[in-house]
This record gives structure tokens, C-alpha cells and sequence, in this order.
């Protein structure tokens, strides 16, 4: 028993350990798509097409079978079912059936359904792709979002504590009479400074927190830890493909474009259907009846109820044209809705296609803008941390006043500020460009 309950005890703590293990971009993602109600909904849209398809395909290969059971007591004047006569009779009677009927022709209406099914499946699971890709690229905003006000408010953190360190070694040297007061005043100044902005930061960091649970489905009550330990280097290169052939490439196979082009496909088959529902149509039937009698207050001695199955039974085969004449023109206004239905689909599946095509040009663009903004950015800032460390130095040794110095701290701040900045857009623009080849925001994230 005491083994037993050590071994418990491991298990709710590795459990628990793993419960607040902290979560990387990859696993806020995961979560976010097994949790959203928007993705939730699509699969059960899915699901429903699957059993939209099931029901297609055997309505074209099955027929439709009814079985009939029915029981009748009559009192009264009725005919004699031995002699065909009326008579004043109290009979009990039981009949059962059993028909099938299939379309031989209905013009192609189940093949067309079929058909569509399948589209219609297949386009499920691009509306779930495609919804799943915009929850992970929100994700992914949202992620580097939080992560750019933790990095800034490390940066005033860090400036908070030297801020301290010379408050304090400068209010040591004006106790020796080494500084005067203003020197004093001027460190204590820097210090309020940097601790307003760590403590805007900070807000700035937990609102991000939040957007990011509220984004994922997170639930409020409880902490969510992010693992931070990313790549912080820029991957700068050159493998982008000509803008025109990636956006020719996306057009053709995005997920968006897919939905649409399905879309199309659907409406043609249901104006095809509506074309060819001008035709007859022909069933074919089939079935058997039969039924056993009962009568009371007579003498007489009724057949078994085997005999009378047997004897009564009849079997039938039948097919059956239907040919429209005249319904309300009914069918001529659903061609028309299907046709019009048909041209709706072709304008929206073009539009769609240029739509996704100035969006890979655009991103294309804005990668590039990124790329070129990250280098400046990272020249800009190494030169104003080479800067202030100078300002630093000589701001300690009373060579320059606060004035100066503190347009060099806030310079060096804003730098790191637009580096960080510009590092995580040049991300997820690329993310948007992979994305645009094929790749889904999930697959391009490592663990």
C-alpha cells in the first residue's frame, strides 16, 4: 500500500509538472485549433458532409425498401372474404407488405449528388484548413506581440537596475563630498524615469498575455507560462521565388482558392441536374402482399395462418414514367436560380483568384520592406548601444550633463524597441510568404 501510494504521488507530480510545462508558439497553436469554437464548428461542418456523402452514395447503388404492417377489426356489413358477398360480419384481419422502389433515370439528379458530396467534402476540409490557418497566423501575432513587450521590458528592467546601481554608488561620492546634489537629483531622475517605463511595459506585457489566452481559448483562471526560448537572430535570406510565379502558384492551389473553385464545381452540377430534370423520369418498383383473416360468430373453421399467408400472397414488379407537363414552371425558375446560382460562383471563384494573387504580390513586398527595415534596424541599434555605453561612462564621470545622457539612454531604448519590432514582423511576413507556397503556419513551426 505505501508503494502504491508513492507511485501515485510520482504521477500527480509529473503530471502536474507537465501541466505547467511553459508553451512554445507550436503548442499555443495546437491548442488554439482543439479549442476554438470557430475550428470546432468546421469539423462538425466536415462531419456532416461525410454523412452527406455516405447518404449520396446510396441513394445511387441502393434502393429504397418499406416494410407495412397492419391490423383491422370491423364490425358490421363488410364482404365475406371466403365468398365475395355482403354480409353482416365481425372479422379481424392483418395484411403485410413489403415494396422497394429505385430511379432508373431521374435525370442524373443521384449521380450529380454524388458527384457534388464528394466536392463538397473536399471542400470541408479546405474551409478547415483555411480557418485553422487564420486562428494559428492570429496565434502567431499574438505570440511574437507578447514576446516583443517582454523583450522591452527586460530592456527597462536592466536599465532600471544600472539606474539604481549609479543612484546609489553616486549618493555614496556625495556623502564623501566627491558629487554635488544636482548629480544626485540627475540620478534619481533617471531611475523615475526608468521605472515608469518598466511599469508601463509590464501592463503593456500582461495585456499582451491576455489577448494571447483569449486568442487561444485559454481558460482565464488559470497561468499561462510561454516558453521564450526562441531563435532571436533574423534569418535574412534570398530563396524567394519570382513574386509572379508564387502568385500564380497560390491561385492554383491555395486553400481559399480551393474553396471557391469547389463552390464552382457544385453549382455547375446542380445546373447541369436542373438542365436535365426537363426530362421524365422512370422508377423502377418492386414488392409483395399478402394478409390473414379472422372471422367471429360463425361456424366455421378458418384456414391456418400459414395457409392464409401463403394463398393471399402476391407479388408485383412495375416501372413507372413521369413525365412533366405543367408544374408552375417550377422547374424552369430552378434552372434559371441555377444558372444565375452558377454565374454568381464563376465571378466570386475569379475574383477569389486575383484577390490571392495581389495578396502574394503584397506580401511579397512587405517581406522585402521588412527584410530591409530588420538590417537597419539592427545596425541602428547596435550603434546606439555602442553609443549610450559611451554616455554611460562619461555621464558617471560628470564629462556630460543628465540632459545628454538621457537622450542617449531613450535613443538606445527606442533602437532595441524598432529592432524588436522589425524582427518579429520580418517573421511573420515570411510565415505569410511559406504559407503562400504551400506550407500550413503549423508545419512551418518547429517544437
Amino acid at each position: 500500500m505505501k508503494k502504491l501510494n508513492i507511485i501515485l504521488t510520482l504521477i500527480f507530480f509529473s503530471f502536474i509538472g507537465f501541466a505547467q510545462k511553459p508553451m512554445t508558439l507550436k503548442d499555443c497553436m495546437e491548442f488554439a485549433s482543439n479549442n476554438s469554437a470557430q475550428i470546432l464548428v468546421e469539423k462538425e461542418l466536415c462531419y456532416q458532409k461525410k454523412i452527406d456523402r455516405r447518404d449520396a452514395i446510396l441513394n445511387v447503388f441502393t434502393p429504397q425498401i418499406n416494410a407495412y404492417a397492419g391490423l383491422a377489426l370491423t364490425n358490421g356489413r363488410t364482404t365475406d372474404p371466403e365468398t365475395n358477398m355482403y354480409t353482416d360480419l365481425k372479422m379481424f384481419q392483418d395484411e403485410y407488405q413489403i415494396s422497394a422502389s429505385m430511379p432508373i433515370f431521374n435525370g442524373f439528379e443521384a449521380v450529380n449528388n454524388m458527384k457534388i458530396s464528394k466536392i463538397a467534402l473536399e471542400s470541408g476540409k479546405n474551409s478547415l484548413q483555411v480557418k485553422t490557418d487564420e486562428i494559428c497566423l492570429e496565434i502567431m501575432q499574438y505570440f511574437y506581440n507578447y514576446l516583443y513587450f517582454l523583450k522591452m521590458t527586460k530592456v527597462f528592467f536592466d536599465e532600471k537596475q544600472e539606474a539604481l546601481s549609479a543612484l546609489q554608488q553616486t549618493e555614496k561620492e556625495f556623502l564623501l563630498g566627491n558629487k554635488s546634489r544636482v548629480q544626485v537629483l540627475e540620478k534619481q531622475s533617471f531611475l523615475s524615469e526608468a521605472e515608469y517605463s518598466l511599469a508601463d511595459y509590464e501592463a503593456k506585457c500582461n495585456a499582451a498575455l491576455s489577448a494571447l489566452k483569449k486568442a487561444m481559448m485559454f481558460p482565464s483562471n488559470e497561468v499561462l507560462e510561454i516558453d521564450t526560448t526562441i531563435n532571436f537572430q533574423p534569418v535574412l535570406t534570398d530563396d524567394f521565388e519570382n513574386a509572379t510565379e508564387l502568385a500564380t502558384l497560390a491561385k492554383e492551389s491555395n486553400s481559399q482558392v480551393l474553396v471557391f473553385q469547389n463552390s464552382l464545381k457544385i453549382k455547375e452540377l446542380e445546373f447541369k441536374t436542373a438542365k436535365w430534370q426537363f426530362l421524365p423520369r422512370i422508377d423502377l418498383n418492386a414488392g409483395w402482399y399478402s394478409s390473414h383473416s379472422k372471422i367471429s360468430g360463425v361456424n366455421y373453421q378458418a384456414q391456418p395462418f400459414k395457409d392464409q399467408i401463403k394463398n393471399n400472397g402476391r407479388e408485383y414488379i412495375s416501372i413507372s414514367l413521369n413525365v412533366p407537363i405543367f408544374n408552375r414552371l417550377q422547374k424552369f425558375s430552378n434552372f434559371s436560380r441555377k444558372k444565375s446560382d452558377f454565374k454568381i460562383a464563376s465571378y466570386e471563384f475569379q475574383e477569389k483568384q486575383t484577390e490571392i494573387e495581389n495578396a502574394v504580390l503584397e506580401a511579397f513586398d512587405e517581406v522585402l520592406s521588412a527584410r530591409k527595415k530588420l538590417l537597419a534596424a539592427q545596425k541602428n541599434a547596435d550603434f546606439q548601444k555602442e553609443y549610450y555605453e559611451i554616455a554611460a561612462k562619461k555621464f558617471q564621470a560628470g564629462m556630460i550633463p543628465y540632459l545628454e545622457f538621457n537622450t542617449a539612454a531613450n535613443k538606445y531604448a527606442e533602437a532595441q524597441a524598432m529592432y524588436f519590432n522589425a524582427l518579429f514582423v520580418s517573421k511573420i511576413k515570411t510565415a505569410v510568404i511559406e504559407y503562400y507556397k504551400g506550407v500550413s503556419y503549423l508545419e512551418q513551426i518547429e517544437n
